[in-house]
């Protein structure tokens, strides 16, 4: 059950991005939840990481997001996640970019949902 309700909230995340609907994404996130963006401080609390994803979107010009989950392990109310996603970005020459990450996501089951716990990502080599 928890694989395919990950893999329901990946699609969630997906669906938020392209829509640009940061409150959304923040129905994802833990109350506690972390995010460790690259080459920048660590983000704590659930209004924190709602804004870093919405200046994200904007600032970046994010129209897309495709999540490819690779490993999954689950241990009673946690679950660590490690996969690649590819984000598709507007340029301001009207051209699109896309742009390829690995992650590491912590989820988190609080109640029945699997909510986004800690979050860590950085380019693909």
């Amino acid at each position: 059950m928890s694989d395919a309700a990950i893999a329901v909230n990946n699609r969630a995340f997906e669906r938020a991005v392209e829509t640009g609907s940061v409150e959304a994404i923040a129905e994802l996130l833990a109350p506690d939840v972390m995010a460790l963006p690259p080459d920048g401080p660590i983000v704590a609390g659930k209004e924190a990481v709602k804004q870093l994803w919405a200046s994200a979107i904007a600032e970046h010009g994010m129209k897309g997001f495709s999540i490819r989950s690779e490993k999954l392990h689950v241990i009673g109310d946690m679950a660590s996640e490690v996969g690649h996603a590819s984000m598709t970005l507007a340029r301001p020459d009207g051209e699109t970019e896309r742009v390829s990450i690995k992650f590491l996501v912590v989820w988190k089951r609080i109640g029945d949902r699997w909510l986004l716990h800690r979050d860590m990502w950085n380019a693909a080599a």
